[in-house]
């Protein structure tokens, strides 16, 4: 944990409630970038990151010193999306491809933004735990232990969740794939 969250914290813990704005700044993006990924609606999504961001504020002594603050504000996101899916029911969101450059011809463009497409598409179909892992490995780049540590499982079993997600993405790709080529999945394709 940085020295910066450290010192921010303690002086929180002790009354000056003001200084917490500081960890709002400094991880508001970060936690947003992850609900986003999670939560379809704009409303919804700001809606549980302030819940996030409040529920740290009031649970903030709770915190132990021994993990990092991004991955204790990590859990709190994880089990705030959730609670809010369970609770309205929604579909989960895939994570969005990356911008499409102008100066690629409209050939190459088209061919890129459907690829994303079937991405996402498969990503849907992964469960919100799959989706949160692939997330907080791929896109926030942070480690198996951490992310073990936000969805309550150890780092061996994150390890092979990642390898079994990768390979469910895989599967339903080249399944994708097969039948808009024609193909017969089970004959043609293999794995």
């Amino acid at each position: 944990m940085s020295d910066a969250d450290t010192a921010v914290i303690q002086a929180v813990l002790d009354g000056d409630s003001e200084r917490y704005r500081e960890l709002v700044a400094r991880y508001s993006a970060a936690v947003g970038n992850y609900i986003y990924r999670m939560i379809p609606n704009a409303a919804d999504r700001e809606e549980v990151c302030q819940d996030v961001f409040v529920k740290a504020y009031v649970n903030l002594s709770q915190f132990r010193f021994e993990a990092k603050f991004t991955t204790w504000l990590y859990t709190i996101a994880y089990r705030q999306a959730i609670e809010h899916l369970r609770k309205n029911r929604l579909e989960t969101v895939t994570l969005d491809g990356h911008d499409i450059s102008s100066a690629e011809d409209l050939d190459a463009a088209h061919s890129k933004q459907e690829s994303a497409k079937q991405v996402r598409d498969q990503i849907k179909r992964l469960t919100t735990e799959e989706q949160t892992v692939l997330t907080l490995y791929h896109y926030q780049e942070m480690g198996l232990a951490e992310i073990g540590q936000i969805v309550g499982k150890p780092e061996g079993t994150i390890k092979s969740d990642l390898f079994r997600i990768r390979k469910k993405l895989k599967q339903g790709l080249q399944r994708q794939f097969a039948i808009r080529a024609g193909v017969d999945y089970q004959d043609k394709v293999s794995i």
